[in-house]
């Protein structure tokens, strides 16, 4: 995030604000990830990746989602895209499944990587 928005987010209450000048690899060097919103998974041209059992998929999932057990994720390296920087977004029902899949991709050499903003497809069905 820049100065100016940092600002603006302490501004609006936000207590959590960090600013890296050197931007996306060093945010990812200190061990951060990105966060995708609804707006962005609905719209843009991405890879969603769902992480939950096939099970947990049938009952439920978001648009557009292509199902690969987290369980799975470690072996399934040859399933990606091709191009290291292809758009990846993960989701699951927990934040630290979702985070270990980023860390994974990162791993591999993906350069384009996020979660779901809020984990789990739930809030994503009632937020539409």
């Amino acid at each position: 995030m820049s100065p100016k928005s940092a600002g603006l987010a302490k501004k609006w209450g936000w207590n959590n604000v960090k600013v890296y000048v050197e931007g996306t690899p060093a945010w990812q060097k200190a061990g951060h990830y990105f966060a995708a919103s609804p707006d962005y998974v609905r719209t843009a041209n991405i890879v969603l990746i769902d992480l939950r059992t096939p099970a947990a998929v049938s009952a439920g999932h978001i648009p557009r989602a292509v199902n690969l057990p987290a369980a799975k994720l470690a072996e399934s390296k040859a399933a990606f895209p091709k191009s290291l920087t292809a758009p990846l977004v993960f989701y699951s029902e927990t934040p630290e499944v979702s985070a270990k899949a980023v860390a994974t991709a990162q791993g591999w050499g993906y350069t384009n990587v996020a979660l779901l903003e809020f984990p789990g497809v739930r809030p994503w069905m009632e937020k539409g």
